[in-house]
């Protein structure tokens, strides 16, 4: 969420709302993060389950980013580095998508470098 920070959250749904929050310290490791509410309360998931898909939406509040970095502050037209990502491992083919391109060796979606401009808007 910060320019010129490495740092950056790892945020996992399932189709049952299952939710993983992890916070890079901008090294290969993840920590799991333990929020001292209902992690649910904070991203109120809303899963659309449809007959051969699902789509979720949920929201990533300010205050819980500012937990993080004291100075982040939102404006239209600030930018952050961001990926999303679809993972189906254990599906039948196993199968993955993201919307930024992610090219490494070897293959992770935990590389900040290869993140995307996301744009604040009205």
């Amino acid at each position: 969420p910060m320019e010129d920070d490495s740092r950056y959250f790892n945020i996992e749904f399932n189709s049952n709302a299952c939710v993983f929050f992890g916070f890079s310290g901008g090294s290969d490791s993840i920590m799991r993060q333990i929020p001292e509410n209902d992690i649910l309360d904070f991203f109120k998931p809303n899963i659309i389950k449809n007959k051969d898909s699902w789509e979720i939406f949920y929201e990533l509040p300010f205050y819980l980013i500012r937990r993080y970095f004291k100075s982040f502050d939102v404006f239209e037209g600030k930018k952050i580095r961001a990926n999303c990502f679809k993972c189906s491992d254990n599906s039948n083919p196993p199968h993955y998508l993201s919307w930024n391109l992610v090219e490494c060796e070897p293959f992770t979606f935990h590389k900040p470098e290869c993140f995307g401009l996301m744009t604040f808007i009205k």
